[in-house]
């Protein structure tokens, strides 16, 4: 193990891959070699097998499994007492092929797409430390120079909690995408519903906006390749089902809304201790008693 290794990076190429061979060059001072086969100049995955100490997969999704076997095959052990890493934003089927082989095995996930900021300073980073003894300080010393907010988890719970975190908010945004795109011809497109925005309406098209501007392989990716993904997202519709009929009785109790009702809305969509950043819903009329 070294604190100045030579490192590898599969993916050299793409845009995480750039960041990082920024990163590692001018950051940590490593000597850092790559192989992309869209460039036709860069290094092949024999020399970073011969040469790389730390290597690290920056592949899309779908790809990275197999691209990992065929390095671990391609190896032939002489990963052994090595370290490999990778950075997708899915962690368990990429881990479970690096352990594979017989390298330490790291599963990075940065949250969020590569910075134009020379370091992960305010953004989280998931840390999968699912084989690790010798390289630990050197993984620690990778941690501390990118200054992410580190969270240590094991791949399965990452890829539930993205289920969550990821495939539902993208997939209830894209939702609202389609709503805004089904009304446009009556009420307009988005410029022509800005001038009436809220706070709120803001941030979500701004979200929107953002989903629909970056790679959407991306983004197909997370929603198939985390097995937990469908039962999440799926689970909204049942919900926005139980909102709508709510909305339907509190609107016709008696020909008028109903104030209580209106407020159960709210307040079943609450629950204490699940939001913390928020305050204890109310009507301000002492009419929320089912609370």
């Amino acid at each position: 193990m070294s604190l100045t290794p030579v490192v590898g990076i599969v993916g050299s190429d793409g845009a995480y891959g750039r960041w990082l061979r920024r990163f590692l060059e001018q950051r940590l001072g490593l000597e850092v070699i790559g192989h992309d086969p869209a460039d036709a100049a860069s290094d092949s995955p024999e020399t970073l097998l011969d040469r790389a100490e730390v290597l690290i997969f920056s592949a899309p999704i779908r790809h990275t499994p197999a691209l990992i076997a065929d390095y671990a095959a391609r190896s032939a052990g002489r990963e052994a007492g090595r370290l490999w890493l990778d950075v997708t934003s899915v962690k368990s089927a990429p881990v479970e092929a690096m352990l594979a082989s017989q390298a330490e095995v790291v599963g990075l996930h940065p949250m969020t797409a590569p910075p134009k900021a020379p370091t992960l300073k305010g953004r989280v980073m998931v840390v999968c430390e699912a084989r690790l003894s010798q390289w630990q300080p050197f993984v620690q010393q990778l941690c501390d120079a990118l200054e992410a907010e580190c969270v240590r988890a094991t791949p399965e719970h990452h890829d539930q909690v993205m289920a969550l975190v990821q495939a539902m908010v993208h997939a209830t945004h894209l939702a609202q995408a389609g709503v805004l795109r089904e009304y446009a011809p009556i009420l307009g497109a988005l410029p022509a519903l800005m001038p009436y925005r809220s706070a709120s309406f803001e941030l979500d098209t701004a979200i929107i906006a953002r989903i629909l501007s970056l790679n959407p392989a991306i983004y197909e990716d997370i929603q198939f390749s985390i097995r937990t993904s469908h039962r999440c997202w799926t689970a909204c519709w049942p919900s926005c089902s139980s909102f709508a009929r709510s909305w339907s009785r509190a609107m016709t109790r008696h020909g008028r809304r109903s104030d209580s009702s209106c407020c159960w809305i709210i307040v079943t969509a609450w629950e204490p201790g699940c939001w913390p950043m928020a305050t204890t819903p109310s009507s301000g009329s002492g009419t929320c008693s089912r609370i």
